[in-house]
């Protein structure tokens, strides 16, 4: 059996802290120091799984017999992969390439552990739920005007659901918001249960997990 003395979200993102902190489990927060960048992969849906992984595993590292929860997203249109963007006119193009279609958000998460005096960490669970999105046809002024919120930068798709974003949206498709926002919670809360951790009837640390061998 293994200590587990603390989970630690992998991720700068108030709005998965706030996700998660809705669950009852006790945790603390680190913005992981892998550049997601560094990560490349043909798929657009196994970047997002690599990428979860390289993020929590730079933090495994650091933080001994913790759970790192690792999380990342991509988007596909066909085989188009759209990145995060740097700035407003990359940002339109690309609200103008996704408006009125239909695309893909790939939200991936692990959780990965290391044990102390190891040299690497174990992955414990990983996943990548896949939503399906539509844009509405959009106007030249609503995209002006979303593009004047702020809220397209440093997400992917360049629109927040979380946010005004919301209003950009069509409902050809259930919204799967825990998804969308990047901290699928119903796999991730079953993934803990699995490792024998239940947060609703033991919320905080310290647990004991069996490794896999």
């Amino acid at each position: 059996m293994a200590l587990v003395k603390e989970v630690i979200l992998g991720s700068s993102s108030v709005f998965r802290r706030q996700l998660l902190a809705s669950t009852g489990l006790q945790f603390t927060w680190k913005s992981s120091p892998m550049d997601e960048k560094t990560i490349t992969d043909s798929s657009p849906k196994f970047l997002a799984e690599k990428r979860s992984i390289a993020k929590a595993s730079a933090l495994g590292a650091e933080h001994p017999a913790c759970i790192i929860i690792g999380a990342d997203q991509t988007l596909s249109m066909g085989e188009q992969l759209f990145e995060k963007v740097e700035n407003r006119s990359a940002a339109r193009d690309c609200l103008k390439k996704l408006s009125g279609k239909t695309y893909y958000l790939h939200s991936g998460f692990c959780l990965v552990y290391q044990e102390s005096g190891e040299s690497s960490c174990v992955t414990l669970h990983k996943e990548v739920v896949d939503t399906p999105l539509a844009l509405r046809a959009l106007s030249v002024a609503e995209i002006e005007a979303y593009l004047d919120t702020g809220e397209w930068e440093g997400v992917v798709g360049c629109n927040r659901i979380e946010g005004l974003g919301i209003h950009l949206h069509d409902s050809t498709y259930p919204l799967n918001t825990h998804s969308i926002i990047g901290l699928p919670l119903v796999p991730l809360l079953s993934a803990f249960r699995k490792l024998g951790i239940n947060p609703l009837t033991h919320p905080a640390p310290k647990w004991s997990i069996d490794l896999p061998i």
